[in-house]
């Protein structure tokens, strides 16, 4: 877990560093869209089933978009799939899962799913951090 949190401000660092010669700021689902792709990075996954890597979201069509532009990347060596679920059954097939706020009324639904499965939840709801999940604050 430490080498976790320090992989993860190495890599915060390094994004500040790089960002900050630039005259533009990235817009808010493309830095979003990074950090995730990023987690999944420095996260050791115990297994990829068909060696395919799913970062899944579920209201968010602007994440989705953005996530798109790293699906030629292969994380782990692995295929990545990104996905918008429709069905919350589908989750489960996700080894990484970003909400956004667009989610927050399904929560506790979505949270029922989640339950027992090993699937990084990342999220930018403000009330989700006590429950464990990694939250994103751009």
């Amino acid at each position: 877990m430490k080498r976790l949190f320090s992989s993860i401000f190495s890599l915060l660092a390094a994004l500040l560093y790089s960002t900050a010669g630039q005259a533009e700021a990235l817009p808010e689902y493309a830095m979003k869209a990074a950090f995730v792709y990023n987690f999944t990075l420095f996260t050791d996954w115990p297994s990829l089933p068909n060696n395919t890597l799913q970062i899944c979201t579920l209201e968010s069509n602007q994440l989705k978009q953005e996530l798109d532009n790293f699906s030629k990347n292969q994380p782990h060596g692995a295929k990545l799939v990104i996905r918008k679920i429709y069905n919350l059954n589908e989750i489960k097939q996700c080894q990484a899962l970003f909400l956004t706020e667009e989610d927050k009324q399904r929560i506790p639904e979505i949270l029922e799913y989640l339950d027992g499965n090993p699937i990084l939840t990342i999220t930018d709801i403000q009330d989700l951090t006590s429950l464990g999940k990694v939250r994103l604050s751009v």
